[in-house]
């Protein structure tokens, strides 16, 4: 039938215009395949360098994504992902004990496409130790005692912070993503077969391959020789229970362990975190957070710590 029409006028027209459809259509992504990422959706971060009231305004931040961001059911932001902010604004330490101040904004992060979306939020700050007292204290007894400054404003790494997707953003699925999206039969092929749903449990301990699977922990800091705690966070404790803190060592500290938590299954580890807290005397203590199926797939949990000394 389609020679018939091509030998014809019309058949022509027709068999042209089909070809455009079809040359069209090959270079066009199926409106299917981008899903949008709503405004006001939470996003969890652990900021990643040190920031003082030393720095300068408009200096870039660096956040990390503690979780996986998704829409429609789908990630869209990795758990690991770098989010950027900036210093917003700065008040120096000065004399007569006056504290330095520092504040973030966070300002974006990108999506698996690379689409940058825009975050909004409150505003992070941190105030240094006011000094007045020592400093009027000291020039009630010697003029330079007004030469003595506040302590610097300073946010750890380490330190949380949520932010919010600013707008509605779409978000370009890569190729197999939204079909594997839309038949739940599909396979994660990062999951061992039959193990997506196996749960750790007392009754049956070591039948999960999560249970099986070796991940080393290493951290250190410096100075060394902190005190290393950690302890489990959930953001679905019907499934896994938030824990209680647990002590592991002393830095530089290097170990090799299963994950044997209660209720943990490969589905739902990317809804579970584990804190590692770092202290010392004399320091201000450090925690950090790392996503339970993030450390699933790189077989490792691990960071180094730079202490800062209290005031």
């Amino acid at each position: 039938m389609f020679t018939k029409i091509a030998n014809s006028k019309r058949g022509k027209f027709t068999a042209l215009l089909l070809a455009g459809v079809m040359l069209f259509s090959s270079f066009t992504a199926p409106a299917g395949n981008v899903v949008v990422l709503k405004a006001g959706t939470v996003i969890n971060l652990e900021l990643i360098d040190r920031v003082t009231s030393d720095m300068r305004i408009g200096e870039t931040v660096d956040f990390r994504v503690t979780n996986d961001v998704k829409a429609g059911g789908i990630v869209v932001i990795p758990a690991g992902s770098v989010a950027k902010g900036q210093i917003s604004s700065i008040s120096k330490n000065k004399i007569f004990g006056s504290a330095g101040e520092v504040s973030v904004q966070v300002k974006s992060v990108s999506a698996i496409d690379g689409t940058r979306v825009a975050l909004s939020g409150s505003t992070l700050t941190a105030e240094g130790k006011s000094k007045l007292a020592v400093s009027l204290t000291l020039t009630l007894f010697c003029l330079l005692g007004f030469l003595i400054k506040g302590g610097d404003g300073e946010i750890i790494p380490g330190t949380m912070f949520s932010a919010i997707v600013a707008n509605d953003t779409d978000i370009a699925l890569p190729q197999g993503i939204f079909g594997h999206s839309q038949n739940m039969g599909s396979v994660d092929t990062t999951i061992p077969a039959d193990e997506s749903n196996v749960v750790v449990t007392r009754d049956n301990p070591g039948a999960s391959a999560l249970e099986k699977t070796i991940i080393r922990w290493y951290f250190d800091s410096e100075p060394r020789g902190a005190r290393v705690f950690w302890r489990v966070v959930s953001s679905i404790p019907a499934q896994v229970k938030n824990t209680n803190e647990s002590y592991l060592g002393t830095t530089p500290f290097e170990e090799t362990r299963a994950f044997n938590i209660l209720g943990l299954t490969y589905e739902n580890s990317r809804d579970v975190q584990i804190e590692v807290k770092i202290q010392k005397s004399g320091y201000m203590e450090q925690i950090k957070r790392f996503n339970v199926r993030q450390a699933i797939d790189q077989m490792e949990i691990s960071s180094f710590y730079e202490l800062v000394p209290r005031d």
